[in-house]
């Protein structure tokens, strides 16, 4: 999931600027990260994943949970859990199979260990209220 999260924001960060190169975008990254969540991090680190990512689909690199949980909020999600939560139901569109996943975000002196469950269940509404919420 890592992997959707870096490259996703290396994309975003390709929208949003008239940059040409993974180097500029990185360099986007760093002045968002640090002006609008005070996450420093260094270009070289987001190039590192961002080159590992685009590389190797196997072989998970873990950046720290401040990182991932800022590249979420830049994305417009409010946290790395609710990233979960969509790409699963994206993933998953007819299962309703439970679906868990766990991270750790790490505090200065602590370690939350977050595990959520997901499941998705279909309903059916009537058309004339599917009209009406429109």
């Amino acid at each position: 999931m890592y992997r959707e999260i870096v490259l996703s924001a290396f994309a975003k960060a390709n929208a949003e600027t008239p940059a040409a190169t993974k180097t500029q975008w990185a360099n986007y990254l760093v002045d968002v990260l640090w002006e609008d969540y005070k996450i420093q991090v260094s270009r070289r680190t987001l190039l590192n994943y961002y080159n590992h990512y685009k590389e190797n689909d196997d072989g998970e690199l873990t950046p720290k949970s401040r990182i991932i949980e800022s590249l979420c909020k830049f994305m417009r999600y409010p946290n790395y859990a609710a990233f979960l939560i969509h790409h699963s139901s994206l993933n998953r569109k007819h299962s309703s199979a439970v679906h868990t996943a766990t991270y750790v975000v790490y505090g200065d002196c602590h370690r939350d260990v977050v595990t959520i469950m997901i499941r998705r269940e279909s309903i059916s509404r009537p058309s004339k209220e599917i009209l009406q919420s429109a």
